[in-house]
């Protein structure tokens, strides 16, 4: 059957999780709504927001409306929020679960992830409330109040309490996977990490798949925020050419490339036509040879590399995988 925006991978769990997912980071509060209701009518049905994006009411609301306005069950959007860094202690896990439910005026995510390893002290003191105790942005790091065994199982909680129906990570390495998979009950089903053809992440895709995790990718495009020192995916000569010959746009290469290389991935956009643009990626496939070429363009760049958190011993890219 061929591939389109219902496509889904069968996770470890059994559970569905859609191929293409519309994400929401560093979208405009204001832009939000509109944004994730425009992608539910082009078809998205797997929806991707954080704490730390500060937009899950914006978010839920936009679901909940697209539900009735398109006549969707809950079942059928797949919805993703995460854990801050900020709550990387195992007291605060089910609190922030629940926090984030509420803003989605939801009662249950399809998937919850660790949004990163590192744990980090919010920037305002330490108040009752529990939105001040995670706060939206993550403070000095504290390495002493992470231990990602203990974390996990309070993340599988979410899954007894039957607040989340499946869990994950983002941004991990191997040996920070191997250290759940050592102990776990449920294992993570994904892990959501940066990758393109600069950044291909073959050992770490290797290592997931052997275990039964799904890659989902983010910054397929190269995003919006970027040093000066940063290359232009969408202007690269490989890509480039292959928008002429197919007569496509460079984003949808790069999206059709991740298709091609078997991972889930989100794509980000406040424009209606790019909602839709980025969608209409199903009608041609990249030759072998092609993707042999693009396979060349990997020299680990990272447009997220967190330099922000490099002194922790939780950072995940001190290794190569």
């Amino acid at each position: 059957m061929a591939l389109d925006m219902s496509s889904s991978k069968i996770l470890s769990n059994g559970q569905s999780m859609p191929i293409v997912g519309f994400g929401t980071w560093r979208t405009i509060k204001s832009e939000t709504y509109e944004a994730v209701r425009q992608a539910l009518k082009a078809g998205y049905r797997h929806i991707d927001t954080a704490y730390y994006y500060q937009n899950e009411v914006e978010v839920g609301k936009a679901i909940r409306d697209g539900m009735v306005e398109l006549g969707l069950a809950r079942r059928d959007i797949f919805v993703v929020t995460k854990l801050p860094s900020t709550c990387n202690r195992p007291s605060l896990v089910i609190p922030a679960m629940k926090e984030s439910l509420t803003s989605l005026g939801l009662s249950y995510v399809d998937l919850y992830l660790v949004h990163t390893p590192v744990a980090t002290v919010p920037n305002i003191p330490d108040k009752v409330s529990l939105d001040e105790k995670i706060g939206p942005d993550g403070g000095r790091i504290n390495d002493d109040e992470v231990c990602i065994t203990d974390l996990w199982k309070q993340m599988e909680n979410c899954v007894t309490m039957g607040l989340a129906l499946s869990v994950g990570v983002s941004n991990f390495n191997s040996l920070q996977l191997q250290e759940i998979l050592d102990c776990c009950t449920i294992k993570p089903v994904t892990n959501q990490v940066e990758c393109h053809p600069l950044l291909q992440q073959n050992k770490l895709r290797d290592f997931c798949e052997k275990h039964d995790i799904v890659l989902t990718a983010f910054r397929c495009l190269g995003g919006q925020v970027k040093k000066p020192e940063d290359p232009d995916l969408l202007k690269i000569q490989e890509i480039t050419n292959l928008a002429v010959k197919y007569r496509k746009s460079p984003a949808q290469i790069l999206l059709k490339w991740q298709i091609e290389k078997g991972n889930i991935f989100l794509v980000k956009s406040s424009n209606a036509s790019r909602i839709a643009e980025n969608s209409q990626i199903f009608d041609f496939s990249l030759l072998k040879e092609e993707l042999e070429e693009l396979a060349k363009l990997d020299v680990g760049h990272r447009y997220c590399p967190f330099t922000d958190t490099k002194e922790s011993k939780h950072y995940p890219f001190h290794i190569e995988f």
